[in-house]
C-alpha cells in the first residue's frame, strides 16, 4: 500500500491542472464578442443637380448604408425614371437625361432596397429667330435673334445649322449674350453656310434642344420676320428692321 501511494499522488496532481486548464480556456472562448453582421438597410441617391435644361444630361449616384447607418459597400444599383418621357437613366451607370419639361423621380434599388432624388426639367429660354434676311452672292444677309424673357439669356454653345441637319454648324461663341427683350444680329458672312431664297434654318439650345425653327418655301426676295417680335406668324416685312423692332405690314410705326 505504500509503494503504490506516491505513483497515485502524482496522478492526481497530474489530472488536476489539466481540468483546471481546459475550465480557463472554455471561460475564454465564452467571453469573446460576435462580430455583427452588417446588412443593407438604407439607400441615398444624389444629383449633381435638382434642375436641368431639356437636352441636358447629368449623373447620379448613390451611397448605401448598413443598419447602424455606416456606409457599406455595395455594387449593382438599378436606375429608374418614373416619368420616363421627362428624363430617362441608364439603368447600370445612372447617367440622368433631360427629355420634356415636368418632374420626375430618380429610383436606385440595390437588393430591394430603395432610394430616390426628385429633378425637375425645365424648358430652354424661348429665343426665337426673329427677321431674316437673303444676300444673294454678295453674302449681305442677316438672321436676327429675339429674347422674350425679362432677363439676359447666356447663348454661348448655342448653335444654328440650316436645312442640311448634318451640314455646317454655327456655334455661338463665349461671351454671347442678348440682352432682356432685345435683339442680336448674326451677319452671313459669319456663317458656314449661306442663308438661301428657299431655306430652313433652327436654332438649337447648348444641350442640343431645338428652341426655334424658320422654313420658307417660297422664295424670299426682302426681309421676312415674326409680327409682332417674336409672334409665331412670320411673314414679309414692308422694310428692314435689322436690330430693331419689327415692323409689320399695315403698321406705319415701330
Amino acid at each position: 500500500m505504500n509503494a503504490t501511494s506516491p505513483a497515485r499522488s502524482r496522478l492526481t496532481l497530474f489530472r488536476f491542472p489539466v481540468a483546471a486548464a481546459l475550465v480557463v480556456l472554455s471561460a475564454c472562448d465564452g467571453d469573446e464578442p460576435t462580430a455583427a453582421r452588417r446588412v443593407l438597410a438604407a439607400v441615398t441617391v444624389s444629383l449633381e443637380t435638382t434642375s436641368i435644361e431639356v437636352g441636358q444630361t447629368v449623373a447620379a449616384a448613390v451611397v448605401a448604408f448598413d443598419q447602424d447607418g455606416a456606409p457599406i459597400a455595395v455594387r449593382g444599383a438599378k436606375w429608374t425614371s418614373v416619368q420616363s418621357a421627362v428624363a430617362g437613366v441608364d439603368e447600370t451607370s445612372g447617367r440622368v437625361r433631360a427629355i420634356a419639361p415636368g418632374s420626375t423621380r430618380i429610383v436606385a434599388s440595390i437588393d430591394g432596397v430603395s432610394g430616390e432624388r426628385t429633378i425637375t426639367v425645365v424648358a430652354p429660354p424661348a429665343i426665337r429667330l426673329n427677321e431674316i434676311a437673303t444676300g444673294g452672292s454678295a453674302r449681305s444677309g442677316w438672321l436676327e435673334l429675339f429674347n422674350p424673357t425679362d432677363g439676359a439669356i447666356d447663348l454661348a454653345g448655342w448653335s444654328i445649322i440650316d436645312e442640311t441637319l448634318f451640314g455646317p454648324v454655327f456655334t455661338l461663341p463665349p461671351r454671347t449674350t442678348i440682352p432682356a427683350r432685345g435683339l442680336l444680329v448674326i451677319e452671313e458672312t459669319v456663317l458656314p453656310f449661306g442663308i438661301d431664297a428657299i431655306d430652313d434654318v433652327r436654332l438649337i439650345s447648348r444641350y442640343g434642344a431645338e428652341v426655334d425653327r424658320l422654313l420658307w418655301v417660297v422664295p424670299v426676295t426682302s426681309p421676312n420676320g415674326r409680327c409682332p417680335d417674336g409672334a409665331t406668324l412670320f411673314v414679309p416685312l414692308p422694310s428692314p428692321t435689322k436690330g430693331a423692332t419689327n415692323v409689320c405690314p399695315g403698321v406705319t410705326g415701330s
